[in-house]
């Protein structure tokens, strides 16, 4: 079984290390999102260097393993039903050949995409709630 990379771009190198940077100027205090952010990450790489030639079974593990980590770091139900779309598509995307792969592929990526803007609505709700002064939430 062969795997496929990407090839490397310049516009990618760049998005890259700009995203490396920005993580480490602005730590969060967001354990969780950041397991959650990881999971996605590896995910989405999965995905996107499948060939989808021949059925691959260690990927497909991987990916719910993935999947179940992610659900496991974020307490969110939106997350989780997404995570759940990736496995179904997934399971379908690794156990069989060529037929609609570019299809499944399509539907995983959006599901990684809207997890991944969950994501970042959590962080954004956390960061005003934490900003909130005491007692304007009584009021």
């Amino acid at each position: 079984m062969t795997r496929c990379r990407a090839p490397r771009t310049k516009l990618s190198d760049r998005r890259d290390s700009a995203a490396a940077r920005v993580a480490a100027q602005c730590p969060t205090m967001y354990s969780d999102l950041d397991e959650a952010r990881a999971q996605h990450a590896a995910l989405r790489l999965i995905v996107e260097r499948h060939a989808g030639a021949a059925p691959d079974y260690r990927a497909l593990r991987r990916v719910l393993d993935l999947c179940r980590r992610a659900a496991t770091a974020v307490d969110d139900r939106y997350c989780r039903d997404k995570l759940r779309i990736v496995e179904d598509f997934s399971a379908e995307l690794f156990s069989q050949a060529e037929a609609r792969s570019q299809f499944l592929k399509q539907q995983i990526l959006d599901a990684l995409e809207l997890l991944h803007s969950r994501l970042y609505s959590l962080e954004v709700m956390r960061r005003r709630a934490a900003a909130r002064p005491l007692g304007s939430s009584l009021a």
